[in-house]
Order: C-alpha cells, then sequence, then structure tokens
C-alpha cells in the first residue's frame, strides 16, 4: 500500500509540466500523415459485395452448396418451407384423430378395472 502511495505521488510531481498538443507541430503533422495513409488503406467497395449483402444469408448458403442461381435457391427453399409446414400439420392432424373421448361407459369401465383394495 505504501510502494503505491509513492508511485502515485513520484509519478504527479515528476508529470507536473503541462503538455501543449494544439500547437505542437511534430504532432499535427504525424496526425496528417496518419490519416493520408489510413484513407489510402480503405479500400472502396466493390458493387459486387454490396449486392451479396443484400441476399440472405440461407439463400446465399443454398447458391453456394448447390450452385443454383439465386432465384432458384429461393424456390428451393420456399418448396422446403411449404414441405416442412404440410408435414408438421398431417403429424399434428392425425395425433389429434387418435384421441378417445371420455364417455360415461368407458369412466364405468375404468372404475370397474380398479378395484377399492388395489389403491391401499
Amino acid at each position: 500500500m505504501i510502494v503505491f502511495l509513492f508511485l502515485i505521488v513520484g509519478y504527479n510531481t515528476l508529470m507536473n509540466e503541462e503538455i501543449n498538443i494544439q500547437n505542437n507541430s511534430e504532432i499535427k503533422e504525424a496526425l496528417k500523415q496518419f490519416e493520408r495513409e489510413a484513407g489510402a488503406e480503405q479500400m472502396p467497395k466493390s458493387p459486387e459485395n454490396s449486392e451479396k449483402s443484400e441476399i440472405p444469408k440461407i439463400v446465399r448458403l443454398m447458391m453456394k452448396w448447390s450452385g443454383l442461381e439465386q432465384k432458384k435457391a429461393e424456390y428451393v427453399l420456399l418448396g422446403f418451407a411449404v414441405i416442412a409446414i404440410l408435414i408438421s400439420l398431417f403429424l399434428f392432424l392425425k395425433e389429434g384423430s387418435k384421441r378417445q373421448m371420455l364417455t360415461p361407459e368407458t369412466i364405468k369401465k375404468m372404475n370397474e378395472s380398479v378395484s377399492p383394495g388395489s389403491l391401499l
């Protein structure tokens, strides 16, 4: 803890002089040079990249894996979605038709099959 306090006090006393960055011509020249170099390094976007960004990623993957054009890939994905929905509906509706309705007769049969002694 004492070492930490000495470091803080020593740093503050040694760095007491004020640095004026505004009037320093070397810093201004270095900043201008950096801006020129950074601007030269940035490549303009090609039109192909901007077109690709508008295409959804799943369509791009379909185009890449199957080699299809964009429209055909979109139709294949649409067909897949329709088939998946139809299969889901078929399974859902098929499962619903198998359920038995509880009628008074079935309840009576269930009560007869369970004897009062077996519950204890």
